[in-house]
């Protein structure tokens, strides 16, 4: 079986409106049988409006008996207004592939910032496949409103595929809520005051 190099990859997102997608072990063979390098990769968001996609494998269907890497994936969001989807492995598992044991962080210390992380594959799992043991670590800014995590699929799991035995800790980002003012009551209107004193006389 070829094992994939195991890389190290730093990216920051620094640009409005920027948009990156980081592959762990990109071309990532589907007609043979690999295993996924131990691939880890960070990336830091600082500006509005940017976007990051990480695959730790690649974006493919995993074949055969193929296996993810055990990944280390990290997503810092410092600014607001963004979108990260991290995924352990890859696209899509069938047959025998395995996802490896990944460890996913996505810390969002902004708003309005909207993060998806699944430990093993963004779609379906079918076949004989089998999720990794992964662990999520996660923090959901002020205002995020579409933040989804799951441990093995973002899609459906068919055939004799099973999960892993993952671990999920997802957290809200604290000071982030602002409360609004108690209303003060307002004065008593002139037909209000006229009706009590026609009542009490």
């Amino acid at each position: 079986m070829q094992h994939l190099p195991n890389d190290t990859i730093d990216i920051l997102l620094d640009q409005f409106g920027q948009i990156e997608t980081v592959i762990g072990d990109p071309n990532f063979p589907t007609t043979t049988d690999a295993w996924g390098g131990n691939d880890t990769v960070t990336a830091t968001i600082t500006q509005p409006e940017a976007e990051v996609t990480i695959f730790g494998d690649d974006n493919t269907t995993l074949h055969g008996q193929s296996h993810g890497g055990n990944d280390t994936l990290t997503v810092n969001v410092n600014y607001g207004w963004n979108a990260a989807l991290v995924v352990g492995d890859a696209q899509a598992m069938t047959d025998d592939a395995r996802g490896g044991n990944d460890t996913i962080d996505t810390q969002d210390h902004s708003m309005y910032t909207n993060v998806h992380a699944f430990g093993d594959v963004a779609g379906d799992m079918s076949g004989n496949s089998h999720g990794g043991s992964d662990t999520i670590t996660g923090a959901v800014g002020w205002r995020g409103f579409d933040n989804v995590y799951a441990g093995d699929a973002g899609g459906s799991m068919s055939g004799t595929a099973q999960g892993g035995n993952d671990t999920l800790d997802i957290s809200l980002t604290p000071g982030r809520v602002q409360r609004e003012p108690a209303a003060m009551p307002s004065a008593p209107s002139a037909a209000m005051r006229m009706a009590a004193t026609t009542t009490s006389s």
